[in-house]
């Protein structure tokens, strides 16, 4: 069953139905699901749908030529291959000459052609302007090499600069998202195995069938799909590896300040710089700065983007010895006693998502910004001690509120919402929210009942909310 999408898809549909040519980029990375996209859009339509392989360049050229064959019941090209793109593209052009419907023409996976032959761009883009843009064809191509979609598609030097008709960034699902492939689960349990997956459907169509207690041994087994995939993927797009292997395993443990990570691998920042600005650029990671700040802001931090990269960095990765000589036990027993402070911090990130996705429904506003702040508060303490507030929400009237959140085994107390309340005092804000595993103790009920400007929000609440989303 295909599960989400829905704006995608819709848009995908949209574009289809109009009486002109399109070419569509649908990009991501690995894992995120743009081949399962491209499947569940072209069901009950005619198409052609090839994937590029690694492969060397001219098995594929005969591997394509014999697919588009068969698609037009020509015998004598299936048994007699063609070897160049142009043959390849002027043979497309004569035959869709002769089709009254429109054809969807897909080249899943194009960045690895474009890689291992650049001039594809440039022949794509002579057949689009001279053929392709007056003809009754969608054409959609995929990538997952970031570098290479960054720098030959997206870029205004690529050949295909202004021929593009649309592009389709898939990111990953959020947590509400992935309920239908665990409809049983409790949102606790979303909660953690979003912390360990991410929202990425080829993991969580792996899993969807398990029970959770037993989800982190698969995980770690070194048989499983999650064991090598983060390797296989950086592999794929970065020259030295295992230099960056070791930046995201110290991002990965909470070291997340440049400085950290210089001093952790006995070099200094202007080393590393490069290395960081190339795992942002391919989305891997995110510099973040304090809610507020300028650009050159200092404090600025580094953040895994995704959850199964930020798990297996601290869990598999440092760990390998452990799991080659299946002494897993050992590493069960360190992941049972971290796992709670590693979900507690993608708790804060899936809490902000929540209020940006619900914010109207929680507060009453609608949510135009959202981060987080670190720093020292001037009003308090001196200004002497470094203070983080979880959520900073700015809304469309420009107000702004706060937020605190704890993923924590008990009832949060009203102490919480002094504390809030006193390290942002600086900000004025009109409204307090609290996100709550454990919900909260009585005395703090009592008052969000009497003050309507403090919302609490636990596991139940964010269960309606799921909810609340039309089918």
């Amino acid at each position: 069953m295909f599960i989400g999408r829905k704006n995608e898809i819709n848009y995908l549909t949209s574009q289809y139905r109009n009486n002109e040519s399109s070419l569509i980029l649908i990009y991501g990375r690995r894992r995120v699901g743009k081949t399962a996209l491209i499947e569940e859009f072209i069901k009950s339509k005619k198409y052609i749908y090839l994937l590029a392989t690694q492969q060397d360049i001219n098995i594929i050229i005969r591997n394509f030529s014999m697919e588009m064959a068969e698609f037009f019941h020509d015998d004598i090209t299936y048994r007699n291959p063609l070897t160049n793109w142009d043959d390849l593209f002027k043979y497309l052009i004569k035959n869709l000459q002769n089709v009254d419907e429109k054809i969807i023409f897909a080249l899943d996976e194009f960045t690895y052609l474009v890689a291992k032959d650049k001039s594809i761009l440039s022949i794509l883009q002579k057949y689009y302007d001279l053929y392709f843009k007056d003809m009754k064809i969608f054409i959609i191509i995929t990538g997952s090499l970031m570098g290479i979609i960054n720098d030959k598609i997206l870029s205004y030097e690529s050949p295909l600069y202004g021929r593009r008709t649309g592009n389709i960034l898939l990111n990953e699902m959020n947590l509400w998202e992935i309920k239908d492939f665990f409809p049983y689960y409790s949102v606790q349990d979303l909660i953690k195995i979003y912390s360990i997956t991410g929202g990425l459907p080829y993991y969580l169509s792996a899993l969807k069938n398990k029970k959770f207690n037993d989800i982190i041994s698969t995980v770690i087994n070194k048989n499983s799909i999650f064991y090598n995939d983060a390797f296989f993927i950086l592999k794929e797009e970065l020259k030295e590896p295992s230099k960056y292997f070791s930046i995201l395993n110290i991002i990965s443990t909470g070291h997340n300040r440049i400085g950290e990570i210089a001093s952790l691998l006995n070099t200094n920042s202007g080393e590393i710089t490069q290395y960081l600005d190339n795992l942002i650029k391919l989305g891997i990671i995110s510099k973040r700065k304090p809610f507020f700040s300028n650009e050159s802001n200092k404090q600025s931090i580094y953040k895994i983007n995704n959850n199964y990269f930020n798990f297996f960095f601290r869990y598999i990765f440092p760990y390998q010895n452990l799991i080659e000589i299946d002494n897993y036990n050992v590493l069960l027993n360190i992941i049972k006693n971290d796992f709670d402070f590693y979900t507690s911090k993608i708790f804060e990130d899936i809490s902000r998502n929540i209020l940006f996705k619900f914010g109207k429904n929680l507060t009453g506003d609608n949510i135009t910004g959202i981060g987080t702040w670190w720093g020292k508060n001037k009003l308090e303490n001196n200004g002497k001690n470094e203070e983080e507030i979880d959520i900073i929400a700015l809304t469309e009237d420009k107000n702004i509120i706060v937020g605190e959140v704890k993923w924590r085994n008990k009832p949060l107390k009203i102490e919480v919402l002094y504390s809030l309340q006193n390290k942002s005092v600086f900000i004025k804000p009109y409204k307090y929210i609290l996100f709550s595993k454990s919900g909260f103790d009585e005395n703090l009920t009592k008052l969000s009942e009497i003050d309507k400007n403090i919302i609490l929000v636990d596991l139940n609440k964010i269960g309606e909310l799921f909810n609340s989303i039309p089918d």
